[in-house]
């Protein structure tokens, strides 16, 4: 992380973003393109290696000074990510570099909302997972080729105290009719 302008009207230690680093694969197709990611995600409670401020501070309070050749100047928080973000191999394994020229795609996103607790959800498929399931069984292999033969039946799974509910669903479509 670096010093920047509008440093003074942020929140410090920089709280909960996740920085993105994109390598665009420059493959034509795009359903052959393989881009490069990285991620690093800021946690605001980072201490410093000696323990004695946080790493994701200000640059200007915990970082280095770093002059320019026309003497301007920049802090430069300290280091942290991958040293090897793509090999040679992968490198050259993908079209990330086409005509000498490479894409490089940077975002930052406040992720601070995750923090928040959730209401569990009131179904469950099976016992351990808080999400709601409807589960369809037909005949896919007819599905598929868009016929409308075999049925089609769902299912909601509840969780309620003591054991596991199944019932039929009320706003599933009509069975699919044999022809």
């Amino acid at each position: 992380m670096t010093s920047g302008p509008n440093d003074p009207n942020l929140k410090w230690p920089c709280p909960w973003q996740q920085a993105t680093m994109v390598l665009m694969d420059q493959q034509s197709d795009i359903r052959q393109q393989m881009n490069m990611h990285r991620m690093i995600t800021t946690d605001p409670n980072k201490m410093s290696s000696d323990g004695t401020e946080f790493f994701w501070d200000d640059p200007s309070k915990v970082g280095s000074k770093v002059t320019t050749a026309d003497g301007s100047f920049y802090y430069r928080g300290p280091g942290y990510g991958t040293s090897t973000f793509i090999t040679h191999s992968r490198l050259k394994s993908r079209r990330f570099i086409k005509g000498d020229d490479a894409f490089f795609l940077f975002s930052l996103d406040d992720i601070s909302h995750l923090l928040d607790s959730q209401p569990r959800a009131r179904f469950f498929y099976g016992v351990n997972m808080a999400v709601p399931s409807l589960i369809f069984v037909g005949n896919a292999r007819s599905l598929r080729r868009g016929r409308s033969q075999g049925s089609m039946d769902g299912v909601v799974v509840e969780n309620t105290d003591g054991f596991t509910d199944e019932r039929r669903s009320r706003v599933l479509p009509a069975p699919l009719s044999a022809p």
